[in-house]
């Protein structure tokens, strides 16, 4: 109700300002009062009728200072008002003048009273002062001396107005703050109801971190009653939420408006997770947000499950798909090679079992390549980049690359000299043949394949380039296809028709040379494959090594490490044929053992890089730090990253060459490694 506000109301909102302004005032009155105890001490001495009631009223007053310092507000506040006024009526009893200065204190009294308890508690104040003044005035000393005259009337009258003025201007002044306290009662509920509705958990904590609020979604996620969290610090209160008793069980880390997500288990065994956020509040008060995301945590858990299994799923599709497309084309190149050996073992005239021959190593061509796109696809195989011109190397892959047409199809190659481009010869073969295989797929049985390179103007990187070009005339293919034909696995063979890796490698391939390729394709009309490569300058030219250019020196000893015994056997049966002796070892450890056993001179090493205990580049290290100048050569079918950088560190006389491979390759390289090793008429001894 309006004029029904107080100062004591203010204690529910601010129970500080309450303290500040009751102390205020009583300290007010005692330093008032003696003042005015000192001042009438100093003018007229000791007056019996008033020096002791100042004296009284000073000490009183005193006494509601203490009480409003030891937290008893109220009880001082109206102990000092009480005592003022009843000063005054006494003050109004001992006065010899017609007006004493209590006249001019009690309407301030009365409003003091009033901003404490209220406008009717004023009221009724006004009213016993009015009369108490004029009974205290009728027997005051004053009176008796000189009655009841027209000053003094009108000193009681304007008393009156002045009492009637001040309560009229108290009421009002009340009314307002009465309508400001109801619209803090009714924002103070609101934020209540928001705190005790609010889906999230809210604690808020004190500048010592003891919880002074806390809301019941609060109390639902900790598990806890809020009598047992008011008051608390918020280490406890987690530590009786975990169950585990330790203040320091669980800490939150205070990262401003980040969610923190916290996981712990509850005491009923239950797992909770909770995203926990740090506001800060005034007054160094902080508010902690918590809000119970377990749900959405098993649902994420859920979810990656699920990805995870599809993932799965689909790698096993994927495999699957490999796995088939592997084995139709192993089972054929098995089936060639099983068929061509047992005509082999039939046929007596030399002539047909040439032939047979060649057919056999074709097969073995083609498994080769197989493998090598699995290498180059998964970039496992070691590339070996040298400067090269394109065209020339072209024109001598031309009789390899027809060897994949059908039928009476033709492959034309065209090429302007001096293109030069820093790429792996193997890996370039690699993809012709894909395109070329590809192409032969697409076209008629006459149909025609064309091969061209030619330099390009300076792309966007500002160099030269050089495009290598695969155009066929065949059944070409739709947009969606041409847009899917470099992904992965992806076929239009069906099932078991092919592994889907054959434009995917040429890709791979590609990308590793700095290089881009690109497809154009129109059904009915045929296809086209650009191979853009950055051109380089001719430092030198390199062709593909053609065997042996002389008959090796007799007494040429090399070392063969191989843990194979297959591939062991038949790389010394290679070199022996060939005039080499030869040291069969099945491992590492067992070429050092007969390397540091053998008295003679060795002159190559040739070995393997993977291999059980003592592997082909710790081997070439160890053998190094005997004969410094011994070279070697590296065989691998698949060469791990780190290992194929590792052996360029081992030694500089070094080379790699990738399995399967030719007897005429091997030669080619055990003899470049002697030439480039063996000085004129000099021979590599062992410390």
């Amino acid at each position: 109700m309006e004029g029904s506000v107080s100062l004591r109301d203010a204690r529910d909102f601010s129970p500080i300002d309450f303290r500040r302004w009751v102390i205020g005032g009583v300290s007010l009155a005692v330093a008032g009062y003696l003042v005015v105890l000192l001042t009438r001490l100093v003018q007229f001495g000791y007056e019996p009728g008033n020096t002791p009631r100042l004296v009284a009223i000073t000490v009183v007053s005193t006494g509601a200072l203490l009480l409003a310092l030891r937290h008893r507000e109220l009880a001082a506040a109206l102990l000092s008002i009480a005592a003022t006024w009843i000063e005054i009526q006494l003050g109004f009893l001992a006065n010899t003048d017609a007006v004493g200065p209590g006249m001019l204190v009690l309407p301030v009294v009365m409003i003091a009273l009033g901003l404490l308890l209220g406008a009717r508690p004023a009221l009724v104040m006004m009213i016993v002062s009015i009369i108490a003044t004029v009974i205290t005035h009728r027997l005051s000393v004053a009176n008796r001396a000189g009655g009841l005259t027209p000053e003094v009337g009108n000193w009681l009258v304007m008393f009156s107005i002045a009492m009637v003025t001040a309560w009229a201007f108290l009421y009002l002044s009340l009314g307002g703050f009465a309508q400001l306290f109801d619209r803090l009662r009714a924002k103070q509920q609101d934020l209540a109801d928001t705190i005790r509705f609010a889906p999230e958990g809210m604690l808020v904590l004190d500048a010592g971190g003891v919880v002074s609020i806390v809301n019941p979604a609060a109390e639902a996620i900790l598990g806890i009653p809020a009598h047992r969290i008011i008051a608390q610090p918020l280490a406890l209160v987690m530590a009786e939420a975990t169950g585990t008793g330790d203040a320091s069980a669980l800490r939150f880390e205070e990262r401003g408006d980040v969610p923190v997500a916290v996981q712990w288990t509850a005491r009923d065994g239950t797992v909770m997770c909770v995203e926990v956020t740090w506001r800060s509040m005034e007054g160094s008060r902080r508010v902690v947000l918590l809000r119970n995301v377990t749900e959405r945590w098993h649902s994420e858990r859920a979810r990656q499950a699920m990805e995870a299994q599809a993932a799965e799923a689909e790698r096993r599709e994927t495999v699957g798909q490999l796995a088939g497309g592997l084995s139709h084309d192993f089972n054929n190149i098995l089936t060639a090679v099983g068929a061509l050996a047992e005509l082999m073992r039939t046929e007596d005239d030399a002539r047909p079992r040439a032939v047979l021959a060649d057919e056999l190593l074709m097969a073995r061509d083609r498994g080769a390549m197989l493998t090598r796109q699995l290498l180059a696809f998964a970039r496992r195989d070691v590339a070996q980049p040298r400067t090269l011109d394109l065209s020339q190397l072209v024109a001598e892959l031309a009789p390899r690359l027809e060897q994949r047409l059908r039928g009476r199809q033709r492959l034309d190659v065209t090429g302007t000299p001096e293109c030069w481009v820093r790429v792996d010869a193997g890996q370039i073969e690699l993809a012709l043949t894909n395109l070329v295989a590809n192409a032969s797929e697409a076209m008629r049985p006459d149909g025609r394949c064309t091969i061209a390179v030619e330099p390009l103007p300076a792309g966007a990187a500002g160099a030269p380039q050089v495009r290598l070009r695969v155009t066929d005339d065949g059944a070409g293919m739709s947009t969606d296809v041409a847009n899917r034909a470099f992904e992965p696995f992806f076929s239009t063979k069906g099932r078991g028709g092919g592994t889907g890796l054959g434009l995917a490698v040429v890709h791979t391939l590609v990308s590793q040379s700095a290089g881009e390729v690109r497809i154009v394709s129109v059904e009915a009309k045929g296809t086209s494959v650009d191979i853009v490569l950055p051109q380089v300058s001719a430092i030198q030219r390199v062709t593909p090594s053609s065997g042996p250019t002389s008959p090796p020196p007799a007494g040429i000893t090399v070392l063969l490490a191989e843990d194979d015994e297959g591939t062991r056997t038949t790389v010394a049966r290679i070199l022996r044929y060939e005039g080499y002796a030869v040291i069969e070892a099945r491992d590492g450890a067992d070429a050092m053992r007969l390397f540091e056993e053998d008295d003679g001179p060795i002159h190559l090493v040739i070995t393997d890089v993977m291999m059980p205990g003592l592997t082909g580049p710790a081997l070439a290290e160890r053998v190094s730090a005997r004969q410094p100048a011994l070279p070697v050569l590296f065989m691998t079918g698949f060469a791990e990253q780190d290992v194929a950088a590792h052996l360029g560190e081992v030694m500089p006389n070094r080379d790699l060459i990738m399995k399967p491979f030719s007897p005429r390759d091997l030669l080619a390289r055990v003899e470049r490694l002697l030439g480039a090793s063996r000085p004129e008429g000099a021979v590599a001894e062992r410390r």
